[in-house]
Protein backbone atom coordinates (compact mmCIF):
# COMPACT_ATOMS: atom_id res chain seq x y z
CA UNK A 1 0.00 0.00 0.00
CA UNK A 2 1.36 3.54 -0.73
CA UNK A 3 1.15 6.30 1.16
CA UNK A 4 -1.85 7.88 -0.92
CA UNK A 5 -3.65 5.10 -0.52
CA UNK A 6 -3.02 4.77 3.21
CA UNK A 7 -4.16 8.22 3.51
CA UNK A 8 -7.16 7.47 1.43
CA UNK A 9 -7.70 4.39 4.04
CA UNK A 10 -6.97 6.84 7.17
CA UNK A 11 -9.32 9.77 6.45
CA UNK A 12 -12.29 6.69 5.82
CA UNK A 13 -11.89 5.77 8.98
CA UNK A 14 -11.95 9.41 10.50
CA UNK A 15 -14.98 10.10 8.62
CA UNK A 16 -16.53 6.77 10.11
CA UNK A 17 -15.50 7.47 13.71
CA UNK A 18 -17.00 11.07 13.25
CA UNK A 19 -20.08 9.67 11.86
CA UNK A 20 -20.40 6.95 14.71
CA UNK A 21 -19.91 9.84 17.45
CA UNK A 22 -22.51 12.07 16.33
CA UNK A 23 -24.87 8.71 15.76
CA UNK A 24 -23.68 8.23 19.64
CA UNK A 25 -24.52 11.99 20.66
CA UNK A 26 -27.69 11.75 19.14
CA UNK A 27 -28.68 8.48 20.88
CA UNK A 28 -28.05 10.20 24.24
CA UNK A 29 -29.58 13.60 23.47
CA UNK A 30 -33.29 11.22 22.72
CA UNK A 31 -32.21 9.26 25.78
CA UNK A 32 -32.36 11.98 27.99
CA UNK A 33 -35.53 13.78 26.52
CA UNK A 34 -37.10 9.86 27.43
CA UNK A 35 -35.34 10.06 30.47
CA UNK A 36 -36.52 13.62 31.24
CA UNK A 37 -40.25 12.73 30.11
CA UNK A 38 -40.36 9.86 32.53
CA UNK A 39 -38.97 11.51 35.23
CA UNK A 40 -42.03 14.05 34.62
CA UNK A 41 -44.30 11.84 34.31
CA UNK A 42 -43.51 9.99 37.62
CA UNK A 43 -42.97 13.06 39.29
CA UNK A 44 -46.88 14.55 38.53
CA UNK A 45 -47.86 10.90 39.60
CA UNK A 46 -46.22 11.02 42.86
CA UNK A 47 -47.74 14.96 43.86
CA UNK A 48 -51.16 13.67 42.27
CA UNK A 49 -51.94 10.29 44.16
CA UNK A 50 -49.51 10.54 46.90
CA UNK A 51 -47.85 8.10 46.04
CA UNK A 52 -44.92 7.36 48.93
Amino acid sequence: MDITAAFSVYGQCVEKETEVRENVQAAVKDLEKVSYSVNTVLEKMHNSQGVQ
